[in-house]
């Protein structure tokens, strides 16, 4: 019974102590331009590399210039499971939001990161992502000289982003893909996120049920 006690401890304890892995990563190589989004919510479509989809940790790169200290943000994850935009039969809008960060207060900056964490305590424990999510940005009370934004990168050196963007046109969900001529529209951020609990959970049941057999026939013999 000790031996079977141990060997649970042991899955547990390495399901506990499993590292967050990167899977979308492009904060390396800064174009020297920003996008001033204005009033509007736009995003931009990750796909994930890699294994882990249970988030653990979010950033991305914005900017302020005049803002008065009233300014606010917003930002949210969405899963691409919307319907396809108007001629564009291949993408699929933003639809389920998956996590929400809520108002928050915006200042001035040439280049701020702001990260949430699953360890700081500002990003719940439990969001689960797909292979395809995007993530906005809002920004209000943006007022005439008021410039707020953020940070255009490229290439992604873990995962990959087409150079286009979403743009929520009405405010209602009305997304549409926009390009720039000049400029990759890929915003300067990085996900990272550990396997899900129902992949501890079956390691854990796996590993003990091939205990438990070994066991069995250690005592038939």
């Amino acid at each position: 019974m000790q031996h079977k006690t141990l060997m649970a401890a042991s899955l547990i304890a390495a399901a506990a102590s499993v590292q967050a892995e990167v899977v979308y990563s492009n904060t390396n190589s800064y174009l020297n331009q920003n996008f001033n989004a204005g009033s509007l919510e736009i995003g931009d479509e990750l796909n994930l590399a890699g294994t882990g989809r249970q988030l653990s940790a979010f950033d991305f790169q914005y900017f302020g210039i005049n803002l008065d200290g009233n300014e606010q943000a917003q930002v949210r994850i969405y899963a691409n499971d919307g319907l396809p935009p108007i001629g564009n039969p291949l993408a699929n809008k933003p639809g389920t939001v998956l996590w929400d960060s809520g108002l928050f207060n915006v200042g001035n900056s040439t280049g701020s990161r702001l990260n949430w964490s699953v360890a700081l305590g500002n990003l719940p424990a439990n969001v689960v992502l797909p292979n395809r999510i995007t993530f906005s940005v809002k920004f209000t009370n943006i007022d005439a000289g008021d410039s707020a934004g953020v940070a255009l990168y490229d290439p992604p050196t873990t995962g990959f982003s087409v150079r286009d963007f979403w743009e929520n046109t009405d405010g209602l969900g009305d997304w549409r893909l926009q390009t720039n001529a000049t400029f990759v529209m890929n915003f300067g951020s990085s996900v990272q996120a550990v396997p899900e609990p129902s992949f501890w959970a079956l390691a854990i049941a796996g590993g003990l049920c091939g205990f438990f057999l070994m066991r069995r026939r250690t005592a038939q013999k």
